[in-house]
């Protein structure tokens, strides 16, 4: 297991093995780094209690930038509180995706959130169409990045044209062969860093 030096410290002088208020996360495996020890974990919350932490203690000293951040993200949506912020925006109908995207947080720290917001969640099965389309465009966002590509639509064109199968077009963005087809018969176009459907 690699491990980091020192590169950051707290207040108190207390050495940090990654940037207090950010997560390192190992790319490869998706592992998580402990601030104090640089260890590798797929999950910090009982691991911190080793260094005389709890989840929540830990969050609260390592994420003192991440509520900074929090703020900014919330002033440049318009809200000064989360809680108004997610109260508007889920009524509005965004998806949970799409809550987290904007803010920033996890889904255990958005549902908490949402709880103390007082927000009741959509039954599972009933889909707004914001929250679907969400979905939708996160997902090719997803498959353009896995392809170093800016335009899938067009990707995936050019290599049906070239003769490519659905199944190997589908193995290649990691998606089914029907998402696929809806991709080529339907695509979402990228206007200023935004994904649109075409209608």
């Amino acid at each position: 297991m690699s491990r980091h030096g020192h590169l950051w410290r707290l207040p108190d002088g207390t050495g940090l093995h990654a940037p207090p208020g950010e997560l390192a996360v190992e790319e490869s495996t998706g592992r998580l780094c402990c601030h104090l020890c640089g260890r590798w974990f797929t999950s910090l919350g009982s691991h911190v209690r080793a260094h005389g932490y709890t989840a929540q203690s830990y969050r609260a000293v390592m994420g003192a930038r991440r509520e900074r951040d929090l703020a900014d993200r919330l002033a440049r949506l318009g809200h000064a509180a989360l809680e108004d912020y997610l109260r508007s925006a889920y009524a509005a109908g965004a998806s949970l995706e799409a809550l987290a995207a904007a803010t920033g947080l996890g889904r255990a720290r958005l549902r908490a959130a949402l709880d103390r917001a007082g927000v009741a969640l959509r039954p599972t099965g009933i889909n707004s169409a914001t929250g679907r389309r969400s979905r939708a465009v996160a997902a090719e966002l997803r498959a353009a990045q896995r392809l170093g590509t800016e335009d899938l639509p067009g990707w995936l064109r050019q290599r049906r044209a070239a003769g490519w199968t659905l199944g190997r077009l589908a193995e290649a963005v990691g998606h089914s062969t029907h998402w696929v087809r809806w991709r080529l018969d339907a695509p979402l176009l990228s206007h200023g860093g935004e994904l649109r459907r075409r209608w």
